[in-house]
């Protein structure tokens, strides 16, 4: 099975529509948004490299476990996101495992993942 990632994250997903999406799908977006760039930054991904030492390091991130652990929990949170609708309690917990991933991967404490989600919905709501 090939790994679905190219190397090049466009960034969180937008949400737009009459009135405001429900909190769970933004949390996931923000999870997956966080999640990826900390992957990125960790493979030392960047946008100046040339074609192949992104090849290189996208080959790297592509093999390694805890890239693919990270890929499936995002993806799991969005699958939770879309059922979940309006429901605060899902929404939390969808938080909650965002925060937690966020610990494990970059060693920030509660606060410091606190204000990178806040960081992020104000560039979400900035792109919408």
């Amino acid at each position: 099975m090939r790994f679905p990632f190219s190397g090049r994250y466009a960034g969180p997903a937008q949400h737009t529509g009459a009135g405001r999406a429900p909190l769970a799908p933004l949390l996931a977006a923000y999870g997956q948004h966080t999640l990826h760039r900390v992957l990125l930054a960790a493979f030392g991904i960047k946008a100046t490299m040339t074609h192949d030492e992104t090849g290189q390091r996208v080959a790297e991130f592509n093999g390694d476990p805890m890239a693919r652990i990270a890929f499936l929990l995002t993806d799991s949170l969005h699958h939770q996101a879309v059922l979940a609708g309006n429901n605060l309690v899902t929404a939390t917990r969808i938080g909650g495992s965002v925060l937690l991933a966020i610990h494990a991967f970059t060693d920030a404490d509660i606060q410091d993942a606190w204000a990178l989600l806040r960081a992020l919905r104000n560039e979400a709501f900035r792109a919408g």
